[in-house]
């Protein structure tokens, strides 16, 4: 958490919350960290930290669009309960 906060604050991004989100939520089994973030300037940050020691192939690029629709769903459904 620690180098991935050091990262963002290279790039002048400040988070105020940062939430883990669990591979099983989004349906995968695959060793893949998923977080969900808020910057201080109310931005909203879905970030995927996939660890492979074999090189990024285009499967794994379509896997994490899906996760990438997934995320957005839950979201979205997480947010109508909160402001509605």
């Amino acid at each position: 958490m620690k180098e991935l906060t050091n990262y963002f604050t290279k790039k002048d991004i400040i988070f105020k919350q940062i939430n883990e989100i669990m591979p099983k939520e989004l349906g995968s089994r695959k060793k893949i960290g998923i977080y969900h973030a808020t910057s201080v300037k109310k931005e909203f940050y879905a970030i995927f930290i996939v660890d492979a020691k074999s090189r990024f192939l285009r499967k794994n690029a379509d896997d994490l669009m899906n996760y990438v629709k997934h995320f957005l769903q839950i979201l979205i459904i997480v947010l109508r309960k909160k402001y509605y």
